[in-house]
């Protein structure tokens, strides 16, 4: 036996070599919903980070504005610059769905993350479940105002929603799992804007959308913000009017660093996110996976080196936006709640 080990060695740096090879033409692009999002970037630093440890390409493709038809051609850049697979935040998979499913067609490999995308049948990466996310949001707007002096279980809250996009499946799920909360535990909340607020993911927007809400409600008490550009634009309006959380419970989600001057000026008290430097790095580890031919079914439970082991679910058992069971759903383990007590403690 001890004569065929060094075959045996040779054979095995062989095939390393040749996996090596390999991963290193494989090219992933990374699509964001748009450029200049705090929360894209991020992500596309895991994602970054995950193909250098690993030997492949990442090539990060932000779109100019959050639009279906950018995000469209994004995709078409994909395709005709040979990439080997997209991994794609998407701004409305059902709008998106023709391309992605072109480009599978085309032989590329197709994840997303953050908003699922079954529509056309992908393995894709969310932050949690809509019952946790908009659980969460709830949650933080109930603390905040607890703190200001209400019982958000007796009292008469006023509230709405400021989101995104109209299009975004999470944005909806979130909001629409964070209302069934409210109906179960705050039954004397009231929400004055039932259709809810959109700002298009647009930083202008959302400060003038902001305002508006302010003007139409003098009265409101809180304001839930699942949208990262949301909750910035609707700070810079409390700021705008000179007013705080403790006038306006103002919450949601966005990236501690860019949210960490509102928190000192005193305009939000509590908001909360994902790590989502590894839903990037986790989403393309899987992406690049499926490139060199494994299968990820519901089911399997999975060992990503440096990130940890995840539960592949399928996207109805995983309750994620409600899409059809089947399609393979692996949700981030845990969400943070960002303080002034801890902001300090995170970089991105």
């Amino acid at each position: 036996m001890k004569a065929f080990r060094p075959a045996v060695l040779v054979l095995c740096l062989l095939l390393s070599l040749t996996a090596a090879s390999a991963a290193a033409k494989v090219n992933i692009y990374f699509i964001p919903k748009q450029a200049g999002s705090a929360l894209g970037a991020a992500a596309g630093e895991g994602a970054q980070a995950c193909a250098e440890a690993n030997g492949f390409r990442v090539t990060v493709e932000a779109p100019a504005e959050a639009t279906v038809k950018a995000q469209s051609a994004a995709v078409r850049a994909a395709v005709n610059n040979g990439a080997d697979a997209l991994c794609i935040d998407p701004v409305d998979a059902g709008g998106l769905a023709g391309a992605l499913k072109d480009a599978e067609e085309g032989g590329l490999v197709v994840t997303a993350w953050e908003s699922a995308a079954a529509e056309a049948g992908c393995l894709s990466v969310c932050p949690g479940a809509p019952e946790e996310m908009g659980g969460m949001l709830v949650s933080l707007l109930a603390a905040s105002l607890e703190e200001r002096g209400k019982d958000p279980a007796a009292d008469e809250i006023r509230y709405c929603w400021h989101c995104g996009l109209e299009g975004d499946n999470a944005e909806r799920a979130w909001s629409a799992a964070g209302e069934a909360v409210i109906a179960a535990q705050y039954p004397n909340w009231i929400n004055v804007a039932p259709d809810h607020y959109y700002s298009k993911a647009d930083a202008k927007k959302a400060v003038s959308t902001g305002m508006a809400i302010l003007a139409a409600h003098p009265d409101i008490d809180g304001i839930l913000c699942c949208d990262d550009v949301a909750l910035q634009g609707q700070a810079q309006a409390l700021i705008k009017l000179g007013r705080t959380w403790q006038d306006v419970a103002v919450t949601g989600l966005a990236t501690p660093g860019v949210m960490k001057p509102y928190l000192e000026s005193g305009a939000v008290k509590r908001f909360g996110l994902w790590d989502c430097r590894l839903q990037g790095a986790l989403a393309c580890a899987l992406t690049f996976r499926l490139v060199m031919g494994e299968e990820i079914r519901a089911g399997d439970f999975l060992e990503i080196d440096g990130l940890g082991s995840f539960e592949v679910q399928s996207a109805q058992a995983a309750d994620a936006a409600g899409e059809e069971d089947g399609v393979p759903v692996v949700l981030l383990p845990e969400r943070i709640v960002f303080t002034a007590d801890n902001i300090d403690q995170y970089d991105f």
